[in-house]
C-alpha cells in the first residue's frame, strides 16, 4: 500500500455507489499464489466497511474457482480454490483460501449491515418468461416498480 495512487477498496465502492446508485456485486477477486487468502480477506474486510457506510454490496464472487493455464504463456496459474485434476479427476483444495472463504461467508452472512443493505436496496429481478417467472425491474433503487405489458416478455 506504499504507492501514492493507492485507494482503499471501500472508498472505490463508495465512489461507484455515488455515481450509479445501484447495488454492487464484486467480481474477479483473485490473485496468484500464497496471497490468495490474504487478498480475499482484504476484499471482504473492505466490503464490510462499505456495508457499515450504507453501501449496498450484494455479493462477492470468488474468481477464479479453479487454477488455469496462463492467458499468454500456458503457465500454471495458482489463483483458484481448486487445482488441476489429478489422474483420477480429484482436485486439491488450496486450504488457506478455503478457510478464508468459510470465515468470510459466516462473518458477512451474520452482519446486520449486510442484511440491511440487501433488504433496503434489493432490485427486482428480470427473468425471461420461458422460465415461468415474471418480475419487473427498476432503473434506480428508488424508482417505483411498474408491471410490464405482456408483449415485453415475448
Amino acid at each position: 500500500w506504499d504507492d501514492p495512487r493507492y485507494r482503499h477498496f471501500h472508498d472505490i465502492l463508495q465512489e461507484v455507489w455515488r455515481r450509479y446508485g445501484r447495488p454492487i456485486f464484486v467480481a474477479e477477486t483473485g490473485t496468484e499464489d500464497h496471497q490468495r487468502a490474504t487478498w480475499f480477506n482484504y476484499v471482504c474486510d473492505e466490503v464490510a466497511i462499505a456495508l457499515t457506510q450504507g453501501i449496498p454490496v450484494h455479493g462477492i464472487c470468488l474468481y477464479p474457482i479453479i487454477n488455469h493455464p496462463g492467458w499468454d504463456d500456458d503457465r500454471h496459474c495458482c489463483n483458484g480454490l481448486f487445482d488441476y485434476p489429478d489422474a483420477f479427476g480429484n482436485r486439491a483444495v488450496y486450504q488457506p483460501l478455503a478457510e478464508a472463504l468459510l470465515l468470510q461467508q459466516k462473518r458477512l452472512a451474520a452482519s446486520e449491515e449486510t442484511n440491511y443493505a440487501i433488504k433496503k436496496h434489493r432490485p427486482d429481478l428480470l427473468v425471461p418468461s420461458s422460465m415461468g417467472v415474471r418480475v419487473s425491474t427498476t432503473s434506480t433503487f428508488n424508482e417505483p416498480v411498474h408491471p410490464q405489458p405482456e408483449s415485453f416478455f415475448s
